[in-house]
């Protein structure tokens, strides 16, 4: 790893925050006689874990370690935009259109992921694919927990506006391995367990 400018360029990338810095910039800052190596040098620094890169956008960029994108905030924005959403569903296109910038190279690993990790359900229309936040579905289906304890301890129903909601938003059910759901005039069957019921 270079030793004598190399801690210019990580500070160089860290002035520059999460805007980042091109390769070209980076280029610049290295010493006229070694720019032909820049590629190698940047592989290097990389390497020893001081730098992140390259990010591929018009340019390719890089990063200083702590402002780089990952994966982990790709998700992170993806489990807000549908919880801001409540039971609205989003389509992948238009979740996609709304994960810009770097992130959007996390997009399809982070969808993933959060998939993987029952995070969200998707759902199936048609060829249109939808989501919708897994807190979000499970609120409204009372799958986790289907009664409120009144004050002696019996057993109490939700209140009636929310009874309707869930009855709007489920069409039938035989089985919570195979559930199907109406939302809008369309019909879901959903990908994978969303929760439990308790006994």
């Amino acid at each position: 790893m270079p030793s004598e400018w190399s801690s210019s360029l990580v500070e160089y990338l860290i002035a520059a925050g999460a805007k980042g810095r091109t390769k070209s910039d980076l280029k610049k800052k290295i010493p006229k006689a070694q720019q032909s190596r820049a590629v190698s040098i940047l592989g290097e620094l990389r390497a020893a874990g001081a730098i992140r890169g390259p990010f591929k956008s018009r340019s390719e960029y890089y990063f200083a370690p702590q402002f780089g994108p990952t994966r982990a905030q790709t998700e992170g924005l993806i489990e807000k935009l549908l919880v801001d959403a409540g039971l609205r569903l989003t389509t992948k296109s238009n979740l996609s259109d709304q994960v810009k910038g770097f992130l959007q190279i996390f997009f399809r690993d982070a969808l993933a992921a959060l998939k993987s990790e029952a995070k969200i359900v998707e759902l199936k229309a048609g060829r249109t694919t939808y989501y919708v936040h897994r807190k979000t579905l499970i609120e409204q289906l009372r799958v986790t927990d289907d009664f409120a304890v009144g004050q002696w301890g019996e057993p109490q129903l939700p209140p009636p506006a929310a009874r309707q909601e869930s009855a709007e938003l489920i069409k039938g059910r035989k089985s919570l391995r195979r559930p199907f759901y109406k939302s809008g005039g369309l019909e879901f069957a959903v990908r994978g367990c969303i929760g439990r019921r308790r006994a």
